[in-house]
């Protein structure tokens, strides 16, 4: 799907009749939840709208040196959004929200280092499978063959044994 921002929302239906209901279940709504899904990479392609124009301030290209700092300019957005915004340049500003914003980033490639340590592990033992495999199915055709050979072995020794 190639939509900058979609809105998902949730109705009840009666599953026999396919009528839509209007009362809602404490149960239910505890499960599910109207949500909306941004894909910041859609947003390079159009901007329809004010919120899509807001949006547009995290499609910036992420600098290595300074991963969590976007360059913002509060006049390039709409004067609605000027409050956000300032709160987002606040944000990048204060030295306790980089100092999480940093360990978060440790943890999370820390657990990209163990995901990739888990599939190289999974990997070998794939590998050693096969080779297992491999090796069981060269016993069978070894026995296959001390099988044949054995059978050989008596048949020559009958027809020797027939002929003195």
């Amino acid at each position: 799907m190639h939509i900058p921002v979609t809105r998902v929302e949730r109705k009840y239906y009666d599953n026999a009749t396919g009528e839509e209901l209007s009362i809602k279940e404490d149960f239910i709504e505890s499960l599910t939840h109207n949500s909306f899904v941004i894909q910041i990479p859609e947003l390079r392609k159009r901007r329809r709208n004010l919120l899509e124009q807001v949006l547009s301030v995290f499609e910036q290209p992420v600098s290595e040196k300074t991963p969590h700092l976007l360059d913002i300019y509060e006049k390039n957005y709409p004067p609605e959004y000027r409050e956000v915004i300032r709160r987002l340049i606040k944000a990048g500003a204060e030295p306790q929200v980089r100092q999480t914003m940093d360990v978060e980033d440790e943890i999370i490639e820390e657990l990209g280092n163990l995901e990739r340590l888990i599939e190289i592990q999974e990997k070998s033992i794939e590998e050693k499978d096969k080779a297992l495999e491999d090796k069981d199915r060269t016993i069978e055709n070894k026995d296959t063959i001390i099988e044949d050979r054995d059978k050989l072995i008596l048949e020559l020794q009958l027809q020797l044994g027939n002929k003195q």
